[in-house]
């Protein structure tokens, strides 16, 4: 059963639907993976990838703090590379459970597909991402009051109460 995912930079927080949240944490390691292989003197950018694969693997079981005890140069970079995961994702119409089953994440450990639906329509896994850059960056519209923005679902965004995590129907 897919559920919420509370994610948050420096006191400001935002819901994540968890299907969506995997995909992009998995796109952004394989662009992450990519920019090491280019430049594997990068000591910040390998222990940051274990933490994202960490949290595709987790789910709606983790508080995603995209502080990631990264500096600010360091963290750029990151949101870069969820830009890059994010136009990845723009360029395709869906992301299939059979192909989702074929990711790796660590090891043999593949992504769960938590979803009831065969396929996902790509585009609000890539607003998702936008809105986790644009949550760091401060540049996240705030919410109707009592609200937090929930990002990643097919009607979305839209918004839902800030307290509990529970189940999306």
């Amino acid at each position: 059963m897919s559920r919420t995912v509370p994610v948050g930079f420096r006191g400001c927080s935002m819901w994540a639907w968890d299907v969506s949240l995997g995909i992009l944490l998995a796109q952004t390691v394989q662009v992450g993976e990519e920019a090491l292989a280019a430049e594997p003197e990068n000591p910040w950018l390998a222990p940051t990838l274990v933490e994202l694969r960490r949290h595709a693997l987790l789910g709606a079981h983790a508080y995603l703090d995209l502080d990631l005890d990264l500096n600010d140069s360091q963290r750029e970079q990151l949101l870069g590379m969820v830009s890059e995961a994010s136009r990845r994702l723009r360029q395709r119409d869906a992301v299939t459970r059979a192909e989702i089953e074929g990711w790796r994440i660590v090891d043999d450990q593949k992504l769960p597909w938590r979803s009831p639906i065969e396929a996902l329509d790509t585009q609000p896994i890539a607003d998702l991402g936008q809105a986790l850059i644009d949550l760091v960056r401060g540049d996240l519209p705030p919410a109707p009051a009592g609200t937090l923005w929930y990002f990643g679902v097919e009607d979305g965004p839209r918004t839902i109460p800030p307290v509990g995590r529970g189940s999306v129907g």
